[in-house]
């Protein structure tokens, strides 16, 4: 992860806030029906309710419907990253936000006839086509490459999302709560996702402050893939963040149905939750993560970023084994977690960019957030559903021991990780 000179081509301010609403209108749409997931699955008033039918059950249809959404991001996220790196960011964004039309449109299908799988099926659909994430962190990656600020330019990207988290979840749970009903989120999400399909057509061009550097479709595609992914710091980079993702895919995606079971928070409650992790993240992206760089090695950085995370977990574990009325607590820990995470995540975002060419952001961008979203999400959502019918605690024991084991690679590989870096 190493920095390089400041870049001699001067890149405008517009062309980032231009990325970074991007994702913040696609996430701010998504955030907005999350808190929805956990009602239409775990309670009785759900619309699927009679085909769940048990609370054991709604535990296995949940971990399916969060896996087989990320298995479609596996697919979704490498395929329209590289597809960027040939036709343009802009084309791919347009049908990223057609994905939200798409989520939105299966879910009141769905829900009018009463079928769970119809609407794990719509979401799984949307997740295929939905590629926001590498769009943008490519566009951001490739015109901060030679910037000695491209942490905090990434650091940023966070924000947004954090902000999407902090708006979407009160939104969505007010919407469900003054109109009692799980579904109504979703025509929301269906109207504005419609109109903002015309608005970045329309109005995105990131040509004017920065051109991307295409690849050319005379090279060998597989070949220079694989060339890419093999390195020896690629591979230890792969690890951490695998292990990073699946400690923060189980904590974010569980800490919710223990809140609810466990803590007897409501959907507002819940929904608060959820925003406040949001928060979270815009607090350490904006200004936690700036100061802390001006006093910390990126080695120092990182290992204090999992000792965050290791109290996030270890605190929700807790919790878990001995609920409490303290509902502040939960909160704490779902701090520091965030904060974590967002530091570790953004330290290999960086780490993955500065090891390709500029005109591969895409590509590595959709790969590295495969192994986020993809994987890391998707086992970590079938592994919770499993766990939660077993004990509630057993899904935050297993991100702490990733954490551990993320700890101890890290220590013993920083050296290669951190290779002619000059931080």
């Amino acid at each position: 992860m190493r920095q390089v000179s400041q870049s001699s081509q001067s890149i405008s301010y517009r062309f980032f806030l231009q990325a970074y609403l991007l994702i913040f209108s696609t996430e701010v749409l998504f955030a907005l029906i999350n808190p929805s997931y956990v009602q239409l699955f775990f309670d009785e008033k759900s619309p699927f309710w009679l085909s769940i039918g048990s609370q054991q059950q709604a535990g296995i249809y949940y971990g399916l419907f969060l896996l087989t959404g990320q298995i479609a991001g596996i697919i979704a996220n490498v395929l329209w990253g590289l597809v960027s790196d040939y036709i343009g960011r802009k084309k791919v964004a347009v049908i990223s936000m057609l994905a939200v039309t798409v989520t939105g449109i299966g879910a009141l299908f769905s829900a009018y006839l009463h079928m769970i799988i119809l609407f794990i099926v719509g979401y799984v659909l949307g997740h295929l086509l939905y590629g926001m994430f590498p769009v943008v962190i490519a566009s951001i990656s490739s015109a901060a490459h030679n910037d000695k600020r491209k942490l905090l330019w990434v650091g940023l990207l966070q924000f947004f999302t954090g902000l999407a988290f902090v708006i979407g979840p009160f939104v969505g749970s007010v919407i469900m709560a003054q109109s009692n009903s799980f579904i109504s989120p979703y025509y929301v999400i269906t109207a504005i996702s419609i109109i903002l399909i015309f608005i970045i057509w329309c109005c995105y061009k990131p040509e004017r402050y920065y051109q991307q550097q295409k690849v050319r479709k005379n090279i060998p595609l597989m070949q220079t893939l694989w060339r890419l992914v093999k390195q020896r710091k690629i591979a230890i980079l792969i690890v951490l963040l695998l292990l990073d993702q699946l400690a923060w895919g189980m904590y974010f995606q569980f800490i919710q149905p223990i809140a609810k079971l466990k803590l007897g928070f409501n959907v507002a409650q819940i929904g608060i939750l959820v925003s406040f992790i949001g928060l979270s993240l815009m607090i350490s992206a904006l200004i936690l993560l700036p100061i802390l760089q001006r006093f910390l090695s990126y080695q120092t950085l990182f290992i204090t970023a999992i000792l965050a995370m290791l109290v996030g977990t270890l605190g929700a574990m807790l919790l878990a084994l001995y609920p409490t009325d303290h509902q502040l607590l939960v909160y704490v820990v779902s701090f520091f977690m965030a904060f974590g995470d967002m530091v570790v995540f953004s330290l290999l975002v960086v780490g993955f960019s500065n090891a390709v060419e500029i005109r591969y952001q895409g590509f590595i961008s959709g790969f590295l957030y495969t192994l986020a979203k993809g994987f890391g999400w998707g086992v970590s959502g079938v592994l919770g559903g499993v766990f939660m019918t077993i004990n509630t605690a057993w899904s935050m024991g297993f991100a702490s021991l990733c954490l551990l084991v993320l700890l101890i690679i890290f220590i013993k590989n920083h050296q290669v990780i951190y290779d002619n870096d000059n931080h």
